[in-house]
């Protein structure tokens, strides 16, 4: 019998050398694989508190490996990092890498700082997993559970690609939550590089959603007051439109005064035009549990004398 077990072994084919080393190193091996030249064995295990244990090796009698868990939050990024980097396909790298940092962040105290670390260290890596479908979420999370000076620099990954994370599906809720973290002094280039073309994002579907965090959160900042006295400077075309109507209801919520008037001014100039329209029907009536007795009596008056 064991000279039948020699045999098979022999027959068995080998990994050459370089493929063995590179499998050995592969931080993606699931847990129980044979992943040794001496048939030892490899495992990644998981804690009680969700955070992924370190890889160890059993040893003969028990003995156990342990590492701290900051040492090894920045240890398995990097890993996760590099392994992303050199395999075929980087989306599916950085895809593994967003749910491993995720897990990370999850865990809190001293791993998450050092996992948020690690990943600043990456250059690009918030650019790059702000435009995929699941990095835009452990990047929102990274700025939920990071210090103030860490979001900063998080946020800082996504300067001069403003225009391009408006348009995105997924880019666009990390700006979002840049303006609900941050304060416009600690993220100015948001602003500038939206002055560019104000307008046209006033009307876009995404690009509406920022307008309207910007109403609700950084609406007292004066470079933030003075580009939305442009954008509503066309507030009876946005109050029609299909996404730009969501813009003139965040200002009469939020805005400041004179742009609750700049709309109210816009809206008499075709009152019933405005409350026949399907977008800015709601405008109007938004207009009315806004404002004022006075401006409620006008309103009135105007749908009165048109009728």
């Amino acid at each position: 019998q064991q000279q039948l077990q020699q045999q098979q072994q022999q027959q068995q084919p080998q990994r050459p050398q370089f493929e063995q080393q590179i499998w050995n190193s592969s931080p993606w091996v699931s847990e129980g694989s044979d992943n040794s030249t001496n048939g030892q064995m490899m495992h990644i295990g998981w804690s009680s508190s969700g955070h992924a244990d370190s890889p160890v090796q059993s040893a003969p009698q028990g003995q156990q490996v342990q590492q701290s868990q900051t040492q090894h939050g920045a240890q398995r990024y990097e890993r996760k990092r590099d392994h992303g980097r050199r395999r075929p396909g980087g989306a599916t790298g950085d895809a593994r890498l967003a749910s491993e940092f995720s897990v990370q962040l999850g865990a809190g105290g001293s791993a998450a700082a050092a996992a948020v670390e690690a990943f600043l260290g990456d250059n690009g890596a918030v650019r790059r997993l702000s435009f995929e479908p699941t990095g835009c979420r452990v990047v929102q999370q990274a700025l939920e559970v990071a210090g103030r000076g860490l979001q900063t620099r998080i946020a800082a990954g996504l300067k001069d690609s403003v225009a391009e994370a408006m348009r995105s599906p997924h880019a666009n809720y990390v700006l979002q939550k840049i303006i609900k973290v941050l304060t416009p002094a600690e993220a100015p280039f948001l602003v500038e590089e939206i002055n560019e073309d104000c307008l046209e994002w006033a009307r876009h579907e995404y690009g509406c959603r920022i307008y309207c965090r910007l109403f609700e959160h950084w609406i007292q900042d004066k470079n933030t007051a003075a580009l939305m006295d442009l954008v509503l400077a066309d507030a009876e075309g946005l109050m029609r439109h299909t996404f730009g109507h969501h813009v003139v209801e965040c200002a009469l919520d939020h805005g400041l005064p004179h742009h609750k008037q700049q709309i109210f001014a816009a809206l008499r100039k075709n009152f019933l035009r405005n409350a026949g329209n399907r977008n800015a029907a709601y405008v109007v009536e938004k207009a009315i549990v806004n404002c004022g007795p006075s401006d409620q009596q006008t309103m009135l008056a105007d749908l009165l004398n048109h009728t």
